[in-house]
């Protein structure tokens, strides 16, 4: 199976959704592209900017972990990967059936497993904003098929977030303490 097109549509769409002040670059007043260029996305990832393209274009083959997760820090990405502690202390995301593959979705974790409403101490903060964080991310990326599939599943699935999906609240970025109760530590 080729997914090269895939991987350059992720990347471009990534790429385009940030601007150089979102990553501490200099502005210009002109600028040919929406978001990041090729080569700041390299210098923000330490490789080259043939690198980055060839990697763009969906040559994935023998790159690295680091290089990866330079890119994706570069990026500004979501959970891609989890240390040891993050795993730990998100267990039963990572555990739960609403985890594909142990590729856990805070999301579907948080409106599709009944066990999430003991593991969040403030269940309703916390689906207000990710339902908040999840239109706002709609708004930005109307074409995301992965983001509209989860959108779709949570909306048929979960009348809970079908409830704050419909308040139409909007949250660029989540800020705080958020109350956990492990089930291994309390």
């Amino acid at each position: 199976m080729d997914n090269r097109d895939d991987i350059r549509d992720f990347f471009a769409t990534r790429r385009a959704k940030l601007t150089p002040a979102d990553v501490g670059l200099p502005t210009s007043a002109r600028r040919p592209v929406p978001g990041l260029r090729r080569e700041e996305v390299a210098v923000l990832a330490g490789v080259s900017t043939e690198w980055y393209t060839k990697l763009e274009k969906g040559h994935i083959a023998g790159v690295s972990k680091e290089v990866l997760a330079a890119v994706a820090d570069a990026l500004r990405l979501d959970v891609i990967g989890v240390n040891a502690l993050g795993g730990s202390l998100h267990a039963p995301t990572f555990d739960s059936p609403t985890a594909r593959g142990r590729r856990a979705n805070f999301a579907r974790y948080h409106f599709l497993d009944p066990g999430s409403r003991e593991f969040f101490l403030d269940w309703e903060g916390g689906a207000a904003a990710t339902v908040a964080l999840l239109r706002a991310e709609a708004g930005r990326a109307p074409y995301d098929m992965a983001l509209r599939e989860l959108i779709g599943e949570l909306s048929t699935v979960s009348e809970q977030f079908s409830a704050y999906w419909g308040s139409h609240d909007i949250l660029i970025r989540h800020e705080g303490r958020k109350g956990l109760q492990h089930p291994a530590v309390g």
